[in-house]
């Protein structure tokens, strides 16, 4: 039953991949376009989605910037990928604060890489297609290791998430 699940879940998971820095659009989506970009993105994950209440929420918290004639361009639709990941294992206090952490260190473009090289990273260990976690990237700050550390916390709730779904479901047919 275990091995079942288990490559039910690595099914699921090989197919999650957040898109490069240069593919996300630029462009200026609309609120309901950005949300069906970002949920896109997380199509192959149980449970991480985002609405226009919650992106409108984000802004008026202050955690991401308004967006510009009605429009939110790559570095609103960044900011809003990484709260897909952080909200489900950091309060927006703290997601707020490791934000401000990574300006003073990475420039956008450099985050976000790290994040999604991570993801895929700690995701294979995870979901044991890697016996072990290897660092990613050369530079060192707590900006980073703290990122690691939500992304690891975050990659076990999927695991959880998606383990549950699958039980869930066989409990359902039976």
């Amino acid at each position: 039953m275990e091995n079942t699940v288990n490559s039910q879940i690595l099914t699921k998971v090989k197919r999650f991949r957040l898109p490069e820095y240069e593919m996300i659009p630029d462009v200026g989506l609309y609120l309901e376009q950005t949300v069906q970009y970002i949920n896109d993105c997380f199509k192959h994950v149980p449970g991480m989605e985002i609405t226009g209440s919650m992106i409108s929420n984000y802004v008026k918290q202050g955690v991401v910037s308004k967006s510009v004639k009605k429009r939110y361009y790559r570095e609103h639709i960044v900011r809003l990928i990484f709260l897909v990941v952080a909200k489900s294992v950091l309060s927006l206090e703290n997601i707020r604060m490791l934000f401000e952490m990574h300006a003073e260190v990475y420039e956008d473009y450099v985050a976000y890489q790290y994040l999604r090289e991570e993801i895929l990273n700690v995701g294979e260990y995870v979901f044991g297609i890697k016996d072990e976690l290897p660092e990613i990237g050369v530079t060192q700050s707590a900006a980073k290791t703290l990122l690691r550390k939500t992304i690891i916390s975050f990659m076990h709730k999927i695991y959880v998430d998606m383990y549950l779904e699958i039980e869930r479901n066989r409990r359902e047919t039976m």
